[in-house]
């Protein structure tokens, strides 16, 4: 094999593992933000939604949405946001458990804390609705929001 066929397959080498490596670290940073599920069945007549979204994609979703598609909401929430905040840094050091749990004789409502995630699900005679949103898409909002009220 010629020295030019060699430094190509190096260089060629090289590439591929800088690479590898790129994607595996992407992939661990979207699979440690988690994922934000979205899953509502309207009954035997009505629509399905079914939505998983990465966490990440969200976040970096925030990044980039407009100024003013949060100006209207965020005079309401930024008088929250610090509760916002410290409910969620304490949900994420906390273990697992349910915040409520009602239950009537057609309908039943659970929100829980389960891993770094706030789940909550609702279903009745005919709906269902389940919403998982891992904790940290919270603290992004709030931190989007702040960043509003306090321009750098």
């Amino acid at each position: 094999m010629s020295p030019d066929v060699k430094k190509f397959f190096i260089i060629l080498g090289s590439f591929l593992l800088v690479a590898a490596i790129g994607f595996a670290a992407i992939g661990a940073y979207v699979y440690r933000c988690g994922v934000l599920v979205v899953h509502i069945d309207e009954g035997p007549d009505g629509s399905n939604i079914h939505m998983r979204i990465p966490a990440a994609l969200v976040q970096a979703g925030l990044r980039v949405v407009p100024d003013a598609a949060f100006e209207d909401a965020a005079d309401e929430i930024v008088q929250v946001a610090p509760l916002l905040r410290a409910v969620s840094e304490e949900l994420s050091d906390t273990p697992d458990f349910v915040l409520v749990e009602v239950k009537g004789r057609d309908e039943w409502v659970r929100v829980r804390k389960v891993d770094d995630k706030l789940e909550i699900r609702v279903r009745d005679r005919d709906d269902k609705v389940e919403v998982i949103v891992p904790l940290r898409i919270v603290q992004s909002v709030v931190n989007r929001i702040e960043a509003l009220q306090c321009p750098v």
